[in-house]
């Protein structure tokens, strides 16, 4: 028999369809498993159909000699997979900090969850404060830009949360907070004075190359970087 606590359904009528009645299938039990008593096994006739939480209970209007018809076994199908996906995402979330739409991805294209489904599992684990993409996205923010880490620009900033599948529109919205109270030409500055430490040897155009990819890379605009580092190798040349 399968684990209690694994959600499961076995289709108990024949494949014509016959009505419950006529084969006499009604839910016989519905048992708190052993490991989890929050939990309820669905039990027709003495067998096991369906293992589910025990507020699903009330929502399916499901109690003992109810008739095990096509439209309640289809409820209760449709409830176990939505609560074995659930179960799934809360196990991701254990792991580690999640955004809404990297849980989508990985139920979806990891485990072939039905995105209709998926939809309705994050849209509750929002609702109950579980997935929270504002709060994810300055959280990835803090971190990158934490005491003692090197600034970084705006396109360094919408890169980082795009990875981690956040919103367009969330994301400007994030980069703006962030970005509020910020100095991108004094940042710049402080990274080129850093680099430049390690380049005495070289050319000035070689400095030039390769101070300009790095402060891209650290996702600074184009143009404050070209002013910047021609101010800079001016004073430097002179």
């Amino acid at each position: 028999m399968p684990d209690d606590n694994r959600p499961g359904h076995d289709a108990l009528f024949d494949d014509d369809r016959t009505d419950a009645a006529a084969q006499g299938l009604a839910i016989s039990r519905l048992q708190p498993t052993a490991r989890d008593p929050s939990r309820l096994s669905v039990l027709v006739n003495g067998r096991r159909v369906a293992t589910l939480p025990a507020r699903c209970m009330h929502d399916l209007d499901l109690y003992v000699g109810l008739a095990w018809t096509p439209d309640v076994e289809a409820r209760v199908t449709a409830a176990s997979q939505q609560d074995e996906v659930h179960r799934r995402a809360l196990r991701m979330l254990n792991r580690r900090a999640l955004s809404s739409g990297e849980v989508r991805d990985r139920l979806i294209r990891r485990h072939g969850a039905a995105s209709e489904v998926v939809d309705r599992v994050i849209a509750d684990l929002q609702r109950i404060g579980l997935l929270d993409d504002a709060g994810y996205g300055r959280m990835v923010l803090r971190d990158l830009t934490a005491s003692g880490r090197k600034p970084a620009g705006a396109a360094l900033m919408r890169s980082k949360l795009r990875q981690r599948r956040l919103e367009s529109a969330l994301i400007e919205e994030l980069v703006t907070e962030a970005r509020a109270s910020s100095d991108p030409d004094a940042e710049i500055a402080s990274l080129i004075e850093v680099r430049l430490g390690r380049m005495e040897r070289l050319d000035s155009a070689t400095r030039y190359r390769r101070l300009y990819s790095y402060l891209a890379r650290r996702g600074f605009e184009s143009e404050r970087i070209t002013s910047a580092l021609k101010a800079r190798l001016r004073e430097l040349d002179d």
